[in-house]
């Protein structure tokens, strides 16, 4: 693969991304290496201000559905963090028969590390729509059932699936409790313009208030819109 033709021209607003690694390689077969994917996310939603809509790690790849201040900037971090720490651990373990691949395929320009794990590129796709949106989360999360590894998207381990399926408990003034999934609630999600001179809190919170409700209207319960 080579270098990413890929361009983020809106780096505030929600992107479906993918992350390969090299050739292929299934890196994401120990616990270990996908606690270090978690644990740069976190890092990156208290720096960068990350939203994170969705996300499936698979063996050798994952897909994000994400946003931030500056996403052109995060994903870079990311994959900058993730790289070293994951051979490291692979370094500590003595995975020799991954790192061996790891440098055999490490790309000629790439002159200045011993490994490269990563392939180039993120393959941004801008989430224009409230269609895409659903779309991009489904395909996210059946990923794993179409390739048969498991019958629903919730038995995936490394999957937000399981964050829209899961249940909650309400308990009412009486005492009587209620289960309802999360795919039941409304969420309202505004795309907010950087050069908008509108972006007074009052108003952010007004749209997102009417966005809520329009959500409960629609079946997914979500509600996608555009502040200008």
């Amino acid at each position: 693969m080579g270098r990413s033709r890929y361009k983020i021209f809106e780096p505030t607003h929600p992107h479906f991304v993918t992350c390969t690694v090299l050739h292929w390689i299934p890196i994401f077969t120990r616990t270990e290496t996908t606690d270090i994917i978690f644990e740069c996310l976190k890092y990156l939603q208290k720096a960068d201000n990350a939203k994170i809509y969705a996300y499936i790690i698979l063996e050798n790849h994952l897909h994000l559905i994400i946003s931030s201040d500056n996403l052109s900037k995060t994903m870079e971090s990311f994959k900058k963090y993730t790289a070293r720490h994951i051979i490291d651990l692979l370094k500590s373990k003595n995975v020799t028969t991954i790192l061996d691949q790891l440098m055999f395929y490490k790309k000629a320009h790439k002159t200045d590390r011993i490994y490269q794990l990563w392939q180039e590129g993120i393959a941004p796709k801008l989430i224009q729509s409230e269609a895409m949106m659903i779309e991009r989360i489904n395909y996210i999360h059946n990923n794993p059932v179409k390739r048969g590894y498991v019958d629903e998207p919730i038995h995936w381990r490394y999957s937000s699936a399981r964050n829209y399926a899961d249940q909650i408990v309400s308990t009412d003034r009486e005492g009587n409790k209620k289960e309802f999934t999360l795919l039941t609630a409304s969420a309202s999600i505004l795309l907010v313009d950087v050069s908008s001179k509108k972006r007074d809190k009052q108003s952010i919170n007004q749209a997102l208030s009417s966005g809520k409700k329009a959500a409960k209207q629609e079946s997914s319960h979500i509600y996608l819109s555009k502040w200008q």
